[in-house]
């Protein structure tokens, strides 16, 4: 069984987030934004509570439940905050999802716990939101960047959904090397848990993986990087990271594009009008490693010639298997 915690702020280890330091009057000001942030994000939070009903698969539904419940821990108040130099302000509620299976594997402790912090930081970044994951495995954090969120509620909503996918499959990867598949595959519901389970895309990221191996030989031949360039050379250890990364994200933006169509069909029955949000394979792959795979200078440049071009062309055909797999497996 698992159970959700709400921690009180009082509560948060000190290892995984600072204490607030004494604030200042910018620190105040950036509260009052955070504040204004939050009752933004709560009235997105109660759109997609609204929307469930127009998912059209129970597993879909239940997932967006999750989403709901454990966004409800921290908005309108549990949030934390960050200032632009990156010190905390606030601190965050901690939710936490203790597991306690009924026949544990041998050797394994019956107890486990799931621990994740959630922040409106007003550092500088190139995102709306991002997740990261900390080890040992069992601990993460959700980032909500302020200066580039938007003040609509379905904007905030599609943020909102993808971030907290990226926690729930981190979530499910820590249950599972913990306790094994049957445990996380039941969690938060049998139907949802199964959405969360990505080893039957192994065979196809495999193939993209033979693809990033390409992309990682022509970086290197770059000057940059070639010879006695100003960087080192890309491992090709990095093509396993790329891959699971891949999965990930592609299952992040076809759970979300599911949940904008819920959304629009929300609006529409509201206002006729609609939003929606389509998720273009190549250029979706392009973005990712343009903006979050490859932090060097030069890689980047090197992604705008047509070496690179040539590269990503002969990966098109495998990538939309991969996507056509991924929206199978979500549903319609």
């Amino acid at each position: 069984m698992y159970i959700p915690i709400r921690d009180g702020l009082g509560r948060a280890s000190t290892q995984s987030q600072p204490a607030p330091r004494k604030l200042s009057a910018a620190d105040v000001k950036a509260l009052r934004q955070a504040v204004s942030f939050a009752h933004a994000i709560r009235a997105a939070v109660r759109e997609i509570e609204q929307s469930v009903k127009f998912l059209t698969t129970s597993a879909q539904q239940d997932l967006l439940r999750e989403v709901v419940g454990i966004l409800g821990n921290f908005f309108p108040s549990g949030y934390g905050a960050i200032d632009k130099n990156g010190k905390v302000i606030k601190s965050s509620t901690r939710y936490r999802t203790e597991v306690l299976p009924k026949s544990p594997p041998p050797d394994v402790p019956f107890y486990f716990h799931h621990d994740t912090w959630l922040f409106i930081s007003f550092q500088k970044n190139s995102a709306a939101g991002r997740h990261r994951p900390f080890a040992p495995g069992h601990r993460n954090w959700i980032y909500l960047y302020a200066p580039n969120l938007s003040s609509r509620t379905g904007t905030l909503a599609r943020v909102l959904i993808h971030e907290m996918i990226h926690m729930l499959s981190h979530r499910y990867r820590s249950i599972e090397e913990k306790f094994g598949t049957k445990v996380p595959s039941k969690i938060p519901t049998i139907a949802a848990g199964a959405l969360l389970a990505t080893s039957s895309f192994t065979p196809l990221r495999r193939v993209m993986e033979q693809h990033f191996l390409k992309l990682v030989e022509f970086l290197n031949r770059q000057p940059h990087r070639a010879g006695r360039g100003t960087i080192t050379q890309l491992s090709n250890a990095v093509v396993t990271n790329w891959g699971a990364h891949l999965i990930e994200e592609v299952l992040a933006f076809v759970i979300t594009e599911r949940a904008t169509w819920a959304l629009a069909q929300l609006h529409a029955q509201k206002t006729s009008i609609g939003m929606s949000q389509n998720l273009v394979p190549m250029q979706f792959l392009r973005d990712y490693f343009r903006r979050y795979w490859l932090s060097d200078p030069g890689d980047r440049a090197a992604l705008k010639t047509r070496g690179a071009d040539q590269v990503f062309s002969t990966m098109e055909t495998d990538l939309m298997k991969l996507v056509g797999a991924v929206e199978k497996h979500v549903g319609p």
